[in-house]
């Protein structure tokens, strides 16, 4: 599409794959001030393409033109002038004096792709902390129903392999409620709510996702070994933002679904006074968000395909538990180190195409591979029936990610 924006004298050029040029047409045309050039994302031939169209004249002139490409176009070898005769207004296209095609092509890339990538990326890893925290709740034993929530803050930064890197900020809760199934069986069901505001480093793009949560848990003694199993579904309300400076602001919003399913295995041993629980399992991701449109940039808005993300990570933990004081109302401190795998995403792929029909493959942060994570957590009982905990757990940085979380946690038996 072509523009032209006479109060700011701004043009944006689109690269058409057909012969007829979209542009303004007036009555009378004065041209006046400064002209600067944008040129949208799409293929460009060597040719001139008309600007403005005035059937009683053009009149005037600009006093400077700039051809800096706002939004970082790179033209090749294909060089740009602006000429002006009596009824239009054309810029030209050139192939150099040299070159032996007159049909030179160039493709100019979109700008500020990599939040679309995010999205996905900050989705699923926000599934597999739900997942695991589900997993968490699968103890079996308890003789009691019950009930529990867990509120968290978060904040992850994603980067690494020269792609753009983007940060998080994620809040949410869940909230459980569990029943005891005969000696040795624990059922559970888990809604939940999760905001997570989304930001690139260095590019002024933006995101955010908002998440409905349910789940499935339940946890099985089979001897000394505590058996749990975890399944999930979410809703993604998902948008984004790249601004463009005067041209304004691309934006698009989206729904995601998320699907969880999570096994664990772990054996509590009694040392002393302290407890060692050694850990093992499995969590599995499954993100697919919706193709969408953007609008509010004229020839910047671009056309996103889906993005469809698994994630699959073994894991191990070890944790420490010490308790003090009476009975009834002990304090408990417990320490945790664990270590998990990504195995899935390589083959993940997204597609975005400019308005001409070109198709790119934007670049963009996907899943880390390695997570290596510490934390400690303190609890209180307060009576018999309810109990509080104070928790903090890091994402140690490997080279591609990092995180920072805190937990409380409330638990109270009927």
């Amino acid at each position: 599409m072509l523009f032209f924006e006479q109060r700011a004298n701004h043009v944006g050029v689109c690269g058409r794959r057909r012969d007829v040029d979209d542009h303004a047409e007036v009555g009378t045309a004065t041209l006046n001030g400064a002209l600067a050039s944008v040129y949208d994302p799409g293929t460009y031939t060597a040719r001139q393409y008309t600007l403005l169209s005035a059937a009683q004249g053009v009149s005037g002139r600009f006093s400077t033109v700039d051809q800096a490409r706002a939004a970082g176009a790179d033209l090749g070898a294909l060089q740009p002038s602006l000429v002006c005769g009596a009824n239009d207004v054309g810029l030209v296209l050139a192939a150099p004096v040299d070159s032996t095609s007159p049909g030179t092509t160039t493709i100019v890339a979109p700008q500020l792709t990599g939040i679309y990538s995010a999205l996905g990326t900050a989705a699923s890893m926000g599934a597999q902390r739900a997942n695991a925290i589900l997993l968490d709740r699968s103890s079996a034993g308890r003789d009691t129903a019950g009930s529990w929530i867990v509120a968290t803050g978060s904040r992850e930064r994603v980067g690494g392999d020269g792609r753009p890197a983007f940060q998080t900020h994620r809040y949410g809760f869940l909230a459980g409620l569990e029943l005891p199934v005969g000696d040795r069986d624990n059922w559970g069901i888990a809604p939940g709510y999760a905001h997570t505001d989304i930001g690139e480093d260095g590019t002024g793009t933006s995101g955010s996702i908002d998440t409905l949560r349910a789940g499935l848990y339940c946890g099985q003694q089979a001897g000394p070994v505590e058996l749990s199993a975890a399944i999930g579904y979410a809703l993604d309300f998902l948008s984004q933002k790249r601004p463009f400076g005067a041209i304004s602001t691309a934006q698009g919003d989206l729904q995601g679904h998320e699907v969880t399913a999570g096994a664990q295995m772990r054996l509590p041993l009694l040392l002393g006074s302290s407890t060692v629980t050694p850990s093992i399992g499995l969590r599995y991701s499954y993100f697919h968000g919706g193709a969408f449109g953007e609008n509010g940039a004229n020839g910047q808005n671009l056309s996103v395909g889906t993005d469809n993300v698994h994630s699959l990570q073994p894991y191990a933990q070890l944790a420490v538990r010490q308790s003090f004081g009476s009975t009834p109302r002990p304090t408990s401190v417990e320490l945790r180190v664990g270590y998990a795998h990504e195995l899935l995403d390589a083959g993940r792929q997204l597609a975005i195409a400019a308005q001409d029909g070109t198709v790119f493959t934007p670049p963009g942060a996907g899943l880390p591979r390695h997570y290596l994570t510490t934390g400690a957590s303190i609890s209180l009982r307060p009576s018999k029936a309810l109990t509080i905990s104070l928790c903090y757990d890091a994402l140690v940085n490997l080279g591609r990610a990092s995180a920072q979380t805190a937990d409380v946690k409330v638990d109270y038996r009927f």
